[in-house]
Formats: structure tokens, sequence, C-alpha cells
């Protein structure tokens, strides 16, 4: 496994660096998987931590997810670019022909703006205008002398701004758009937050189910030889004349039904190897899948910590789909308050002022535009209403029933996850009754199997009465396995609901 500097994982593609598993974890992914050589396959040893590190780094539902911050990122900064300066610049070339001597034969424009809008509703335009008008004729003066025509140079600049009063007036309204698209970002964190907690708990019960079907295997590995034990014993009275050929008929056909019961064992083995592989999501010509893998951590048998109370509380503040539900909430609201600003009238205060400087040199026409010779300004209001107002009006409606809409909803996802905690949490705590019970049936069990071999031994007990104890040994085994198994699932199911995996694991996504 691969890790870059000291707690940080390292994956595929930049966007998918944003998740480190750190402390406890990148200790156990820090060294590589342990493998060794056994017959004609390699077997894999496996701790938890390290399968959960493998799907991180590997698992393409993550990987996918990934992308959606980044995407979100780049969509605030769409936003905020409306309010980033304008720069416009047009050039002109025009040329004219007529009969009248005092039409310019060509004009040659330049025309520069820059403007900007800014956040709390007021934007301003600067325009700088030059041109220069050709002629090429005359015209006659007041004493009735010909003149030429003088090319004439012309340059202007004005300046304008413009403040809504009303609609569209304030930094609040204007960001809408903004803090929207900040939220909607959250919402895509959140949603890789429920990504890789339903990946790492898929990943914790599949481990534990593997590590149930190899406890599930060895319960009838055990059978199996008890079974062919008995077949030799039976065998030697028999050579002895002790015991009727008949009589090891029924050992030999126990022993041959739990051969069976083996290999049924080793294929759910298998099965759940390839289960737990394709969650971890190795590439196709990776040499663990013809590996054996060997869960090293064994199932928990501590008892859980958190109270009823305390579970439904931590959920309520922590479960990843309850806080999308609040974000979503969060953003309905901000539409709402646009949409209540978008109902006011269109009142809009304007300023402008200009100056203009014209001469047959370009120098004179420029000091006229500095020294205001010809300067004019504007201050102004415009009103703007639509009667009725209903286009505005139903925007609003519309945005109010659906931020109502969700609350309504949100009520209905928090009575559900309360449900689901007390469901998941009294699962928790009957696994954990359930190991102590069916670990003294297991033990009963081998105490009564050993009272009665030791009856067979002397002759007091049958071999129908040996294979259904060794028969109920194995079934203890396998509830006592099954038992432990389905606590730590719990557990990991637990965690998943009141949105403590994450916490559990050191698993840490960047924002």
């Amino acid at each position: 496994m691969k890790v870059k500097g000291e707690g940080v994982m390292n994956f595929r593609t930049p966007a998918t660096q944003r998740i480190a598993a750190v402390a406890l974890c990148l200790l156990c992914l820090s060294r590589p998987l342990a493998a060794e050589q056994q017959g004609d396959r390699q077997t894999l040893f496996l701790s938890l931590e390290e399968a959960i590190g493998v799907a991180l780094e590997n698992n393409l539902d993550i990987a996918v997810e990934q992308f959606q911050p980044e995407i979100a990122k780049e969509a605030i900064v769409s936003t905020e670019a409306v309010f980033d300066s304008n720069f416009e610049s047009r050039a002109s070339q025009s040329f004219n022909e007529s009969e009248y001597d005092t039409t310019p034969v060509s004009v040659s424009s330049l025309d520069l703006s820059l403007g900007k809008a800014f956040r709390f509703g007021g934007s301003y335009q600067l325009e700088w205008s030059s041109s220069l008008s050709a002629f090429d004729g005359t015209t006659l003066s007041p004493t009735g002398d010909k003149l030429e025509l003088d090319n004439q140079y012309k340059n202007s600049f004005a300046l304008s701004y413009r403040q809504p009063l009303l609609k569209n007036a304030g930094s609040e309204v204007n960001t809408t758009a903004i803090a929207i698209a900040r939220k909607k970002r959250d919402l895509s964190i959140s949603r890789l937050r429920s990504t890789v907690i339903a990946v790492v708990t898929d990943v914790k019960n599949s481990y534990w189910e593997l590590v149930n079907a190899i406890a599930e295997l060895k319960a009838a590995e055990l059978s199996l030889r008890l079974a062919e034990d008995l077949v030799k014993i039976n065998e030697a009275r028999v050579n002895v004349g002790a015991l009727a050929p008949i009589e090891i008929l029924q050992a030999k056909a126990q022993a041959a039904s739990r051969k069976a019961s083996v290999t049924t064992a080793e294929l759910a083995v298998q099965n759940s190897e390839d289960r737990l592989r394709q969650l971890l999501d190795f590439a196709e010509d990776d040499p663990v899948w013809n590996s054996s893998i060997v869960p090293t951590d064994a199932p928990s048998e501590t008892a859980p910590a958190l109270s009823l109370a305390d579970s439904i509380s931590f959920a309520l503040e922590h479960f990843e789909e309850l806080k999308q539900f609040r974000t979503t909430i969060d953003i309905q609201e901000r539409a709402l308050m646009y949409a209540e600003n978008q109902m006011k009238a269109d009142m809009n205060l304007i300023a402008s002022m200009g100056t203009t400087g014209a001469n047959t040199h370009l120098g004179d026409s420029l000091t006229g535009v500095i020294d205001l010779n010809n300067f004019s300004v504007t201050l102004g209001a415009n009103f703007s209403y639509a009667l009725g107002n209903r286009a505005a009006k139903s925007a609003y409606h519309q945005a109010k029933l659906q931020r109502d809409q969700s609350r309504l909803a949100y009520r209905n996802q928090e009575q559900a996850l309360i449900v689901n905690v007390r469901a998941v949490h009294r699962n928790v705590l009957t696994a954990y009754e359930l190991i102590a019970s069916t670990r003294l049936a297991r033990q009963l069990a081998e105490k009564q199997l050993d009272a009665e071999q030791k009856k067979f031994n002397e002759g007091l007990s049958t071999n129908f009465q040996i294979l259904e104890y060794q028969n109920h040994l194995k079934q203890a085994r396998s509830n006592e396995a099954l038992a432990l198994t389905s606590y730590n699932q719990a557990l990991a199911n637990l965690d998943s609901v009141i949105g403590y995996t994450l916490q559990r694991h050191n698993i840490v996504i960047q924002e």
C-alpha cells in the first residue's frame, strides 16, 4: 500500500487526494501486507485496518465521488467571478464617399471601458472614447473665402454609477449564488463522507463474514475428524469381534456427510474472499485473486460503550444524511430570502459625469478633456414595478413551499433515524448477550460429548448417541462463531447509523 508523507494516503488522481487515513490506521498501512506460500497458493494475512486502507485507496465508488467537491469548488469560483472587473475595447475604421465636402472621408475610433459590480449592489462604468475624423474638402469662411477642412480629434471620458435602493440592494441578496454554491460544496463533501462510510461498513461486514466462514469451516473440519476417529474406533472393534460390521455403517455415513459439509464450508470461504476482494477493488491481474485471505483480527468481545440515549444524541448531530438535509434547508432558506427581495420594486439611483475635448490637434483635444471645458453631470433615479408582480410572487411562494416541505421531511427523517438507531442498538445488545449464551452452550456441548465418549469407551453408549453429541458440538461452535460475527457486524452498523465510522478508524476527509 502507498503512503504519502506522514498521515496522508496517496490516491490515484489529484481529486482523489482528499481522504487521509491517520493515526492507528496508517501505522498498520505503513507496512506491506504479509503473505506466505502454502502449497500452490499464497496466503495473504490481512488485518481489518489494512482492508479498510486498501478500500480507501482502490474503491471506485470513492474515487468517483471525490471529484464532486472539486467540481463544486470551481462552481464557487464561477459565482464569485460575477464581481470581477470587466474590461472592454472596441476599435473601428470607416470610410465615406459623399457629394458634400463637410463629410469626413474616414473616421477612426477607439473605445475603452472598465466596469465592476460590487457585492452591496452598486456598479460603476468608466468609459474613454477617442476618434479621428479625416476631411478632404473645403468650406466657406464667413467672409466667403474657401478654407480647407482640417482633421478633427475628439476625446471623451465618462463615469457612471448605479445603486439599487430596493430590489437587489445589499450584500446578502447579491451574494446568494455564492452562498448557495458554498453550501452545495458542503453537500458534496458530506456525500463523499457517506460514500466512505458505506464502503468502510461494507468492508467491515465482509471481513467479519469471512471470519465467520473460516470459523464455520474449522467447526466442520473438527466435526469431520471426530466422525473419522469414531470410524477408526469402530473398525478396531470390528476387527477384534467386539462389534458387528453393520454397526460401522452409521459412523461412515456420518463421516461422508460431514465431508460434504466441509466442501460446502470451503466454498463459502472462497465466496466470502471474493466478496471482500471485490470491495477492495484489486486489479484483475493482482495475485491476490489467487491467494487465500486470512483475517488476522479476532472479533471484538468488548461491551458496547454508548448507551441508547448517547447513540441517538450522537446520530442526530453526526449522521451524514441528516446533515445533508440541514444543508439543503439552509440553501432553501437563502433562496427564499432572495425570492422575497425580488418582489420589491426596481428602484435605482443613477449618477454620471462626462467631459469632452475636440480639436484639430490631438494634444489640444486631450487638454480639453483634462481642463473640463465641456463638462456635464447627471443625477437621477429610475423606478419600475410589474403590475400584479405575479412572477416574483409565484417564485417566492414556490421557494417557501419547498422550504416548508423540506422542514417536514427533515422531521420525518429524524424520527426514522431515531427508530433505526433504537433497532440497531437493540441488535448490538442482543448480539452481545448471545456471545455469552452461545459460549456457555458450546462449553456444555464439549462436556456432554466428553462424558458420552467416556461412556462409549466403556460400552455404555452407542454410535448414534456419540454422533448426536458431535453434531450438537458442531452446531454450538457454529452458533458461537456466528454470535461473535453478528456482534461485530452490529457494531459496524451502529457506527454507520450514528455517523461514528470515520472517527472510529481515524479517517479524515480534508475540506
